[in-house]
């Protein structure tokens, strides 16, 4: 009777997880959705620039190899707390020493035809989806813009805080830095992937 008892209790217990990791569906209604919203109410998407910059360096080295990718990201409001991140307009600019080209390889098409679909409830990311044909480098990349979405802000004014947090990246030491100037708050999120677990 014990063996059955454990098989049913891990059964439940599958089902449920399975259940907890089912894909985003518009129609789950969250109350958690009638708080921070991500897409002002009335507004359809919402639009900003997004640039980010990876510099490799070896000791001794040959060369320093710059990477700078600049897009700008739409994020279309599907209800309910669920979202869908599409790049438009991606720049992909590559740096070897002082010689700065453009790129233009099938990675900007690609990036720019992803739909990466995600779920951002009461300011945090709590399920990122694409098609299983993505390739992974590039829902990755996404990962990391929806990932900055995810702003802990517990200090209004000027300061700092370190903290251990959790996103789509896994758990990282994250390092946020809060200043305001002529009424606007500026927040540097500096996260160290090297500590992610």
């Amino acid at each position: 009777m014990a063996v059955s008892l454990n098989l049913c209790f891990s059964l439940v217990l599958l089902l449920v997880y399975r259940a907890s990791a089912a894909p985003i569906s518009p129609g789950n209604a969250d109350s958690l959705c009638s708080f921070a919203q991500l897409v002002a109410p009335g507004q359809d998407s919402l639009v900003y620039k997004y640039k980010t910059e990876v510099k490799l360096s070896v000791v001794n080295g040959q060369f320093d190899l710059k990477n700078e990718i600049s897009a700008n990201v739409h994020i279309k409001n599907l209800g309910n707390c669920n979202y869908a991140l599409q790049l438009q307009n991606v720049v992909i600019m590559e740096t070897q020493d002082e010689d700065e080209s453009t790129v233009s390889t099938p990675a900007k098409q690609e990036l720019e035809n992803l739909v990466v679909r995600f779920r951002w409830a009461d300011g945090f990311v709590v399920a990122v989806e694409a098609d299983a044909s993505a390739n992974i480098d590039h829902v990755n990349f996404v990962k990391g813009i929806i990932s900055a979405l995810q702003v802990y802000s517990p200090v209004p004014t000027d300061g700092e805080n370190i903290l251990r947090e959790e996103d789509v990246l896994g758990v990282c030491t994250t390092r946020y830095k809060y200043s305001q100037k002529d009424g606007v708050t500026k927040i540097t999120k500096n996260k160290d992937l090297s500590t992610c677990s």
